[in-house]
């Protein structure tokens, strides 16, 4: 039986992404680290995700792979162990990108006036806020 693995996440970049070539054919893998952050309050945490993004997509979006800029990343996930130069086994989180979307910084919500509001069904539902 093949196990599926697909996470899907957003977060913030926690410093521009950074590019390398790998291997004879070139392949570049470029990579940032992801901060995502759950709960509130008390239970509030947040988790570093190195997120890898290979070849032409990588490349591409390299410019735009900032310091805080949103991202919402879905991709194949596993944890990557490494003994430290401390002598301590240490363990990241690390995604291997098949899709990558830049998010809007902005809240606002941008929509021409001029075109006519299509019928959703929803039109006698109290939205409370």
């Amino acid at each position: 039986m093949l196990d599926i693995n697909m996470w899907t996440f957003s977060g913030r970049l926690t410093k521009d992404a950074t590019a390398k070539t790998i291997g004879n054919n070139g392949t570049t893998l470029v990579t940032c680290t992801v901060a995502n952050n759950t709960g509130f309050g008390d239970n509030k945490t947040c988790t570093f995700i190195t997120v890898n993004i290979w070849g032409k997509m990588g490349q591409n979006l390299l410019p735009y792979l900032v310091k805080g800029k949103a991202v919402a990343v879905s991709g194949s996930a596993k944890l990557n162990k490494w003994l430290g130069q401390d002598g301590l086994q240490h363990t990241d989180l690390l995604v291997d990108t098949k899709d990558i979307v830049l998010l809007s910084d902005s809240t606002k919500i941008n929509y021409d006036e001029t075109q006519p509001v299509t019928n959703t069904g929803h039109e006698n539902e109290t939205a409370i806020f």
